[in-house]
């Protein structure tokens, strides 16, 4: 018994000797980041384990520099100081991230952009973010598991980098795939369902109008009032949504982005009163995602819609911004006259009672 307690005594005594040492390794390793954001610097420290390739020749090869103006996919973990999970990509699909130059809208996006400035392709990294720091940084209270004299470990992946133009040709190519897939299933169904009145709109949308209205065509900002029925193209039969299952009619303004692109592009070829089918193109109504059970991705649609009326032409959508800064500056000028007017008041009232006083007392 004894030599088994003096034994795990030792093991113990070891554990905390190369725990002990990877710590005092670390720290002789840490290297120190001056992050800049919002104008202000913080200090960051952090270890890299550089990743180098094997050239065709046997040399070792490091990756590409990461630069500003880049598309980044990398994988980011997001733990305490004592290894607590809080987020995590690296079970999942990598993050895209695009590393810009100037203002850093979210601050800590901005931290994670510096970040990613020190590191190459392929490369393997943790970093040091004191709690203090980050929250100050973002303008926000951490919370209560988070302690200001803490860091959030953030560690990095690095998988690869392109430039603007490389990816934009991507998501070109991506787009015209797309198009020249629904184009293909829309003509298939067109030429199946022969009719005189199928039209098709620039951005290949099919529709035919089945009753042309009586009323004016809406305008850019007019707020329109529709009811509608949706289906996938392949399922006619079950509804996947409408404004009977919603409760009410759906109201947007038109060109505002307030709703699907075709949604704003369709309206503007109604009258009021008119009854239309819209049949439009995967990549131009839910793209790939799952709309319930009932539209898988990659689906094209069917909308029948019934222009019921203009509430409001030409609406101007204004910066909600703006009007609370407006809103603000008249409060404020409001306030600023009320308190001119109260001391006038003050000053009058006082007047007068240095006449009532100097009357009472004779004093002309």
């Amino acid at each position: 018994m004894k030599i088994q307690f003096l034994l795990q005594i030792l093991l113990l005594s070891l554990s905390f000797l190369i725990l002990f040492q990877q710590k005092i390794f670390a720290q002789k390793h840490f290297h120190h980041a001056n992050v800049n954001i919002n104008n202000r610097n913080y200090d960051v420290k952090y270890i890299i384990h550089p990743a180098k390739k094997i050239d065709k020749k046997h040399h070792e090869k490091q990756g590409k520099r990461i630069v500003k103006k880049e598309y980044v996919t990398f994988h980011l973990q997001t733990s305490t100081e004592k290894d607590s999970v809080l987020k995590t990509t690296f079970h999942a699909k990598p993050k895209i991230g695009y590393t810009f130059t100037d203002d850093h809208r979210f601050a800590d996006r901005g931290f994670l952009n510096e970040l990613l400035l020190l590191l190459h392709v392929h490369d393997s990294a943790t970093f040091y973010v004191p709690v203090a720091s980050l929250y100050d940084a973002i303008k926000k209270y951490p919370p209560k598991f988070l302690k200001n004299a803490q860091d959030v470990k953030y560690t990095i992946k690095v998988l690869e980098a392109r430039n603007i133009e490389q990816v934009d040709a991507e998501k070109a190519q991506i787009l015209f795939d797309k198009q020249k897939r629904d184009n293909e299933v829309l003509a298939k169904y067109v030429a199946k369902n022969p009719s005189p009145l199928w039209k098709k709109t620039y951005t290949g949308v099919w529709y035919q109008i089945i009753n042309e209205g009586e009323g004016d065509f809406p305008v850019k900002s007019d707020v329109v009032s529709v009811m509608y029925k949706a289906y996938s193209i392949n399922n006619q039969d079950q509804e996947y949504a409408s404004s009977d299952q919603d409760g009410r009619n759906l109201e947007f303004p038109v060109g505002e982005k307030f709703v699907m692109p075709f949604l704003d592009e369709i309206m503007l070829l109604l009258k009021k009163g008119a009854r239309a089918k819209f049949y439009v193109p995967a990549h131009l109504a839910h793209d790939e995602k799952w709309v319930g059970d009932i539209v898988p991705p990659n689906t094209c649609v069917m909308w029948q819609i019934d222009f019921v009326d203009i509430i409001a032409h030409k609406l101007v959508i204004e910066n909600k911004g703006e009007i609370l800064a407006e809103e603000k500056k008249k409060k404020e000028k409001e306030a600023k006259k009320n308190e001119e007017k109260k001391k006038k008041d003050i000053q009058e009232r006082n007047k007068q009672n240095e006449k009532d006083a100097k009357k009472k007392l004779g004093i002309n």
